[in-house]
């Protein structure tokens, strides 16, 4: 075992005369159990822990608000995209199916409806061109509008206007 060291008679006299430090009295009753040993930090510090931390939450608040919104409208965005490029692929389709469908109908249908309303096809070796001078053409009165309220079916019926 380890040896006490010898205490000088000095020292026990100081010892015997110094009076050993008081407990300090804790307060008794039913809020005794509540009371808390102080902290270590005076009453302005405690305000600027305080100001500091409402700060940072302040500013994570803010930055998730817009982290939040800035994924919102990436997301949108990127379906915008999407859709735009599923639209130029339905229009491309579409297109195709135009084509299709006019180089199928174009053929028998069209002919028949042509047939129908008495259409022939255009070419200029059949078409016969006639200028009249502005001099030549007798103007007269309005000719009156045909009873079945349109264009008369014959050209002989159509009036003619000087200048046209």
């Amino acid at each position: 075992m380890a040896q006490s060291l010898p205490v000088l008679p000095e020292i026990q006299a100081t010892r015997a005369q110094t009076p050993a430090r008081p407990e300090p009295e804790r307060p008794s009753g039913p809020g005794a159990a509540l009371d808390r040993p102080a902290l270590p930090f005076n009453k302005n510090e405690l305000y600027a822990i305080a100001g500091v931390l409402l700060l940072a939450s302040l500013a994570t608040a803010i930055t998730l608000f817009y982290l939040t919104a800035f994924a919102k409208v990436g997301a949108k965005g990127a379906l915008q995209q999407k859709l735009q490029s599923r639209l130029g692929e339905l229009r491309q389709d579409n297109g195709v199916l135009e084509g299709v469908s006019i180089k199928d109908g174009r053929g028998e249908r069209l002919d028949e409806e042509a047939q129908r309303l008495g259409l022939v096809v255009f070419s200029p070796e059949r078409t016969d061109h006639l200028t009249v001078p502005a001099s030549l053409v007798q103007s007269g009165p309005p000719v009156a509008v045909p009873a079945g309220g349109g264009l008369a079916a014959t050209p002989a019926a159509w009036p003619v206007r000087a200048g046209l």
